[in-house]
Order: C-alpha cells, then structure tokens, then sequence
C-alpha cells in the first residue's frame, strides 16, 4: 500500500504479543511498517484486577512494532443505549496521559502534523492543524475504576451504509491485482469486513441487522473531520424552547379557528416542525431532538380542544 502512493496507513488489527509459532512473521511485519513510514496501530484498554480492585491500563502494540510505527490511538467504539454507535470520543485520559483515536492519529500523519499539532482550541473545539472540530466540552463518563476518562465526543456524520467507501480485497493487494493509482496520495484502512471476522456496528444508516465493520466506522470518523461534516447536537434548553414556542402557536390557532380547518392547521404545523429538522440536520448539521417537539405540538391541540371546549355554552 505504501508502494502505492498510500499518505497514511490506519491498521484496524492489533498486534499485542508476539506472534506465537513464528517469529519472523513479526520481523516481517516490524520490517514493512518501518519501511512504510506511515503506519498507524491501534491499542486499547484492558481492564484488570489489581488486589481485588479493578484498574485499567493501556495496551499497545509490540514494543518493537511501536517503535517503528507512525503512531497509535485507540480504536474503541461506544454503543448509545439503543445499540447504535452515534459518537465517539477522540481521546482517552489515563493516569495524567491522553491517548487520541486512531483515526485522529491517521489524521496526523496524513496532515504532517506534528504530536503537540493535536490540542484543545477552546471550550468545545479540538485543533488538528488548521482543522477546527467541534467536541462535547467535557468527560461524558467515567469508567469503573474511575482513572480512565473519555473526552472530547464527536459526533459521527455518517455519508451512507455499509460498503460506501471503496474496499480493495488484502487478498487483491498483495497479489497486485487491483487499479494503478488506487492508493496514491489517499487515506488507507486496512482492515477485516466480512461476516465473522471483524467487529460489526449498529449505526443510523443500518437498514438491518448486519451492521457496519468497525473499520468503516473508522471511515466515517476520519471523513467527518476531514470533510466537516460535523454535527452539532442542540441543547435540552433549545429544544423546550421550540417545543414551547410550538405548543403556544398551536393553542392560538386552535383558539382562533377552532373548527375543522384548525385540525388541517395542526397537521401543517407538524409538517413544518419534520421538515425543519430535517432542513436543519441536512442542510446545517444541527441535530435536535424530534420527538418532543412533534409531542408538544399534539399535547397542546389535545389540550387546547378540551378547554375550549368545556368553555363553549351547551346547547
């Protein structure tokens, strides 16, 4: 892939220990990475028991692989509670270190950013050279042994399904059977998407259950930042606001028409609300919470229906 023109190289494999029946597949492996010069790994945290306490520590590849890799990040990807990866969080704090993702770490080496290159900007904004990416300004939780942080979460803005980024088979590679040019000056991930072999994701674009392999999430991160393709999520403030801004447009319609044509006015409204998010997520990148504005809308016509109606002279 480096012989190809690759400008930076993101392994969604790791490589913790030593290869058990062959040694010279890691001298192989040390040798390539080093002549590739543009290699990224990845690491994670493992969790262990310390003396019946529990403490995670960082795990990172082969000593001598790090050495000769362009860096490494981690590869973790959380799960909201509805099983869907929405987020990530570009970096891990543990014990005063940080460790960034891998795919912040790819994005380094394809920028030619230095390491201090990465930083903090400002309250809710990261700085990867001149790229501004806007971040959760804070840790959104702690794991159990309350010395490993997550920060700084983005949101992932995702650009379709599993299979929407070109994929050139390992196998095609090291045979040389794939396109002059397929990796000059681009991004390559390298690793497993077929069923069994890697790490399967629910996301927002899942039309089933198969998920999307891990490493095209990675994808999807990498592009995000890349193409600023950011989401913002609004506040809880913001939605109570429209939402009650919407209930109060409502009842004044509903107590200015009343009739029928006030049902069809009603359905105009919640018409209206979809098609501004769907405006303001597409359009803007701003994420609101949909489901308590459409709420407020129809609680407030409900609402507004019965008191004008227990208002109204009986006949």
């Amino acid at each position: 892939m480096a012989r190809g023109g690759a400008k930076a190289i993101g392994v969604d494999i790791g490589f913790f220990e030593p290869d058990r029946y062959d040694a010279l597949n890691d001298q192989k492996l040390i040798q390539a990475t080093a002549e590739a010069g543009n290699v990224v790994y990845p690491m994670v945290f493992e969790e262990l028991e310390d003396g019946g306490r529990k403490r995670v520590r960082p795990l990172l590849p082969m000593a001598d692989l790090a050495a000769v890799a362009a860096g490494y990040g981690h590869s973790h990807l959380e799960q909201g509670p509805d099983g869907i990866v929405r987020s990530v969080d570009l970096a891990y704090r543990n014990e005063g270190a940080i460790f960034w993702r891998i795919d912040v770490e790819v994005l380094r080496q394809y920028l030619d950013v230095p390491e201090n290159g990465i930083r903090p900007m400002r309250p809710g904004v990261v700085g990867i050279a001149s790229l501004e990416v806007p971040v959760g300004p804070r840790p959104r939780r702690e794991m159990e042994d309350e010395t490993t942080i997550p920060d700084y979460e983005l949101n992932i803005g995702y650009v379709g399904g599993a299979g929407t980024f070109e994929r050139i088979s390992a196998r095609d590679v090291i045979e040389g059977r794939f396109p002059r040019g397929s990796f000059k000056d681009k991004i390559v991930l390298y690793g497993a998407t077929a069923s069994g072999l890697g790490d399967l994701h629910l996301t927002p674009m899942s039309k089933d259950e198969s998920g999307m392999p891990g490493v095209e999430v990675q994808a999807n991160i990498v592009n995000t930042i890349l193409q600023r393709r950011f989401l913002r999520r609004a506040g809880p403030g913001f939605t109570v606001l429209l939402s009650v801004l919407g209930s109060v447009a409502v009842g004044s319609v509903y107590s200015r028409f009343r009739a029928r044509p006030a049902f069809w006015l009603m359905l105009s409204l919640l018409l209206a609300a979809t098609v501004l998010y769907f405006l303001a997520f597409n359009a803007f990148g701003y994420w609101l919470e949909i489901a308590p504005i459409p709420l407020a809308l129809l609680l407030s016509f409900v609402g507004s229906s019965l008191i004008i109606d227990a208002n109204s002279p009986s006949r």
